[in-house]
């Protein structure tokens, strides 16, 4: 079987032209966005999944699962992620509301 080269870039902006694909898109775009910043501050400080996973008080595979998105934890864990990692969340009004 052959393997055809596709610029995937330009395919996704291609598709990003749908809007409704385009909503979905940027869902998850912050979605990644939020998991990769908790990642990146955990490497950064130097605490393995394990630490974090000890100070929650869930398993490291949860952890795992989170940090490679195959999982969202629920909200109580995910606040305590946060707090383990001394990150907070704010919420903050936007200019607009989505229709």
């Amino acid at each position: 079987m052959s393997f055809k080269k596709i610029d995937v870039k330009r395919t996704v902006n291609e598709l990003r032209k749908d809007n409704e694909f385009n909503e979905i898109y940027l869902e998850i775009e912050k979605e990644y966005e939020l998991i990769r910043q908790v990642v990146d501050t955990r490497k950064q400080i130097g605490m393995t999944q394990k630490n974090l996973a000890d100070k929650v008080g869930i398993s490291q595979q949860e952890i795992s699962r989170f940090e490679r998105e195959k999982h969202i934890p629920k909200l109580s864990n995910f606040i305590r992620i946060l707090d383990a990692l001394g990150l907070e969340m704010k919420i903050e009004k936007k200019d607009r509301i989505s229709q």
